[in-house]
């Protein structure tokens, strides 16, 4: 593994990773080992089937809980807006890599001038909706100043 480029800190983590899985299962085969060896006359041959059994209902619970917390999470509006858009944040930078990587440069150059032209005439725009903004705001200024004043 260190010829793909791994570090003896990584290689590290992998040895403890088999190692602790490597243990799991032999404390699990060793259980049903004696369990099926005791020579005391009680229904000891079926606990493995129990333990492998509740195992699996615990894994599907939790499954279960998973989804069940994300329909809730669905039939909520506002949260499932956030949902969506945080997927989208959190998902959407890889397809937007693949996507650059197949374009050409030269279609590359020219969509980004044409978004920087966009981003122009949008401030351009924001420019003068605060100058109309703040116009309306001194006429009716000054019609309420000319309101109180008549009366």
């Amino acid at each position: 593994m260190k010829e793909e480029g791994y570090t003896a800190k990584q290689l590290d983590q992998f040895e403890e990773l088999a190692e602790a899985r490597n243990l799991d299962k032999l404390r699990k085969a060793v259980g049903h080992w004696q369990a099926y060896v005791k020579k005391v006359p009680c229904d000891n041959k079926l606990l493995p089937t129990y333990m492998n059994r509740w195992r699996f209902y615990t894994k599907m619970r939790k499954i279960i809980n998973h989804w069940l917390d994300f329909i809730t999470v669905k039939k909520e509006p506002l949260k499932a807006d956030i949902k969506r858009y945080f997927d989208k944040w959190k998902y959407h930078f890889n397809s937007k890599d693949a996507f650059l990587n197949r374009e050409n440069r030269k279609y590359l150059l020219d969509r980004a001038v044409k978004s920087q032209q966009e981003l122009n005439s949008i401030i351009e725009e924001e420019v003068q909706n605060e100058d109309l903004i703040t116009h309306l705001n001194q006429q009716n200024d000054e019609l309420y100043d000319n309101y109180n004043k008549s009366t």
